[in-house]
């Protein structure tokens, strides 16, 4: 097979794929993620929620960005007592909800930087590969941390930016906004969580990707390796993803910067404030909450 004729062959199937994406009812252009195409960057991808399954037992999980909906299924199958994926495109949440939407997975169009109080409160939050979109990352992480219970996790997963090559390429992708150094991110974490270890996200040994090639391939999810490190070792080593798991959120995280420079609240606010996200997380319907906690429509 001559070199033309692959390129034609992988033009070809590109346009078929993008049929199969409109015909699901998918936003044509954007990085979007979904089963309609099971290729090398779908198994990746689908890998990392495979690393966040070993979080989500029992618990309440919110996963932001959720994408096509793949993700947060995989979550709801893997045992959390509910799993709530949160989207900015509508495409989106239609088709999770009509491909996806049964037993504990539900969907709910969003803004991640403006959260919808009336989600409610979660054990654990999930987001691969959504920061990098978004303009103000520091909104989004103190949304999440208002939505987080006392003892928490957040589990993000984003480019692995270590050197000016790297950085040069993510600005190079239009739909990246925000783009920072693994450092960077880890100290706007360290900000917010008492406890923040770094992962490489590591391809299955032996087996040669390609995140271009529109064709479907072999499925090998469950190969990918994830492996703890310091930010050195992600400097110096190769990895498909930074990610990062946060736990012990630090009181107060989720407030913005105004109300960092107010006095803090007292003993008995911050146990009405605990109590608060408990009731939600138990499902307590909502009378009446505190202002940064409004609900409403976002986009």
């Amino acid at each position: 097979m001559t070199d033309a004729w692959r390129r034609f062959r992988r033009y070809q199937r590109g346009g078929l794929n993008v049929v199969r994406r409109r015909l699901a009812g998918l936003t044509l252009f954007g990085e979007n993620i979904s089963p309609e195409v099971k290729n090398d960057l779908y198994w990746a991808h689908l890998s990392i929620y495979l690393f966040f399954a070993g979080y989500v037992a029992g618990r309440r999980v919110l996963d932001l960005g959720c994408g096509s909906g793949y993700g947060t299924a995989h979550l709801a199958d893997s045992g959390a007592s509910e799993a709530v994926g949160v989207d900015l495109d509508g495409n989106n949440i239609r088709y999770a909800r009509k491909r996806f939407a049964a037993g504990r997975a539900r969907y709910q169009a969003g803004n991640a930087e403006r959260l919808d109080g009336g989600l409610g409160a979660f054990e654990v939050v999930v987001s691969s590969n959504m920061f990098e979109h978004l303009n103000d990352v520091d909104a989004a992480l103190d949304g999440v941390a208002r939505h987080l219970i006392p003892g928490g996790t957040l589990i993000i997963a984003v480019p692995p930016i270590t050197d000016s090559e790297a950085m040069a390429h993510q600005r190079s992708l239009r739909y990246h906004r925000t783009n920072l150094y693994a450092g960077d991110w880890q100290a706007k974490l360290r900000a917010r969580y008492g406890s923040v270890q770094a992962y490489r996200h590591l391809p299955p040994a032996g087996r040669s990707l390609d995140f271009a090639d529109p064709f479907p391939s072999e499925p090998c999810a469950p190969e990918f390796q994830f492996l703890p490190s310091e930010l050195d070792e992600l400097r110096a080593q190769p990895t498909l993803t930074a990610i990062f798991v946060c736990a012990d959120p630090v009181q107060g995280a989720g407030e913005d910067s105004a109300a960092r420079q107010r006095p803090s609240v007292d003993a008995s606010n911050a146990a009405a404030s605990t109590a608060l996200k408990l009731s939600l997380l138990n499902g307590a319907e909502i009378t009446s909450c505190p202002s940064r906690a409004t609900t409403g429509i976002v986009h």
